[in-house]
């Protein structure tokens, strides 16, 4: 009998960017709306199982943009031990964008720099993440 092997590509096309900051979500949401020209809205958030077995939900803000058919997605990195994507522990905030190459990432990196509490803002290789299913949620 003929052995059939099933190889299984993985398709993450996400640009995601890691920010640290001073503001508290709703505020840098309300931030973001006004630096990008977009219109983020609370949604019901997205739970995270934490190494404890602890169902923690992470508050996750999300924008569709029509015309670009672009998906913006503000998600709280850290809540409580619970890490979103455990190998960017230095982001407070993620913020994915559902395709690749949609925009210029340096103009919204430094668009996202201009906001008053931003500490810093830095591109992460979805590639490099061990976690990145946890991208798959989204949408």
């Amino acid at each position: 009998m003929a052995k059939f092997t099933l190889d299984i590509v993985e398709d993450y096309p996400y640009e995601v960017f890691g920010m640290n900051t001073t503001a508290p979500d709703y505020r840098l949401c309300w931030s973001m709306n006004r630096a990008l020209g977009i219109d983020l809205r609370k949604d019901d958030g997205l739970t995270v199982v934490s190494k404890k077995k602890e169902k923690l939900l992470h508050n996750c803000f999300s924008f569709q943009d029509e015309e670009l058919q672009l998906g913006y997605f503000l998600i709280e990195n850290k809540k409580g031990g619970s890490l979103f994507l455990p190998e960017v522990s230095q982001a407070d905030f993620i913020l994915a964008l559902d395709r690749v190459g949609a925009t210029d990432e340096k103009v919204l990196i430094e668009k996202i720099k201009e906001i008053r509490s931003m500490l810093m803002v830095f591109k992460i290789d979805v590639n490099q993440l061990k976690q990145k299913q946890n991208l798959l949620f989204l949408g």
